[in-house]
């Protein structure tokens, strides 16, 4: 008999309560559940309790009014994949570091201004979404993420980025379109592994040479970063580039312009 209330439980938690009520009756099976769905459940304080489920993998707590994360968040050692999208958080608590098993953290749409350094302690990380926040910088411990593959700050307020970022060598996906970026680090050149870069929407006067290194480089999208912005030759090293997309004011080099292939295309936008 319990182990069919177990495995309707996912069920009962769906249909039964508000968010407040579906956490304490999941506290009845603690040591069983391993995904928690709490979205949209109206919640604006999450509760202590929530570290009390030891073999959690995965906790969706989107589209709610949470601000602030209790401490306990950091008890989920098992934790692999972490929600928390459509909130109104603006600070996220040290003890974020202690997830080190997580995999995916979503944090887009929220009030954030920064992230921790803790966030550096994530090992496993492998997808990072803030998009739509009010982040105006990067802690350089965001170059620790040595699995992160995906990395999304689209629509924030920084103006820079650390030379840590360099570090990130597993990283294929890199979104900072619509920020406020006045220049890249040379060490952007070292993300050997970079597929798609959009750095549209930004403040840039000129793409540091070294962006010719990521010869893996499958799109790039530099539209409306930056009035007359400076291309650099380099850019046609990228023998991979298919997709590049820019405005009527970039200044594009002539080998860029020249070049013949089915699959390379320069899109004006």
């Amino acid at each position: 008999m319990v182990k069919i209330i177990i495995a309707l439980l996912p069920l009962i938690l769906l249909t039964c309560c508000n968010g407040y009520n579906k956490i304490y009756t999941a506290l009845n099976f603690a040591e069983s559940i391993r995904r928690l769905n709490l979205s949209f459940g109206n919640i604006d304080t999450l509760p202590a309790v929530i570290g009390n489920f030891p073999n959690l993998r995965k906790l969706k707590l989107s589209d709610n009014k949470i601000k602030f994360l209790p401490p306990e968040i950091g008890k989920l050692s098992k934790l692999r994949k972490l929600y928390l999208n459509n909130n109104k958080i603006e600070l996220l608590p040290p003890e974020i570091g202690e997830l080190k098993s997580l995999e995916k953290l979503i944090l887009s749409n929220n009030k954030l201004m920064m992230l921790p350094a803790e966030i550096g302690q994530l090992p496993g990380l492998k997808y990072l979404s803030a998009q739509n926040n009010r982040l105006n910088f990067l802690p350089s411990e965001i170059g620790n993420l040595s699995n992160l593959e995906f990395l999304n700050l689209k629509f924030n307020q920084l103006g820079n980025l650390p030379p840590e970022i360099g570090r990130l060598k597993n990283l294929t996906f890199l979104y900072l379109n619509n920020n406020k970026i006045t220049a890249l680090p040379a060490e952007i050149g070292m993300l050997e592994n970079l597929k798609f870069f959009h750095i549209g929407k930004n403040y840039l006067e000129f793409l540091p040479i070294e962006i010719g290194d990521l010869y893996r480089l499958i799109e790039l999208n530099v539209a409306e970063s930056g009035t007359m912005l400076k291309v650099p030759e380099s850019v046609c090293n990228l023998k991979y580039l298919e997709d590049f997309y820019v405005d009527y004011t970039a200044l594009i080099p002539f080998c860029l312009q020249a070049r013949r292939g089915h699959r390379f295309r320069i899109i004006i936008q």
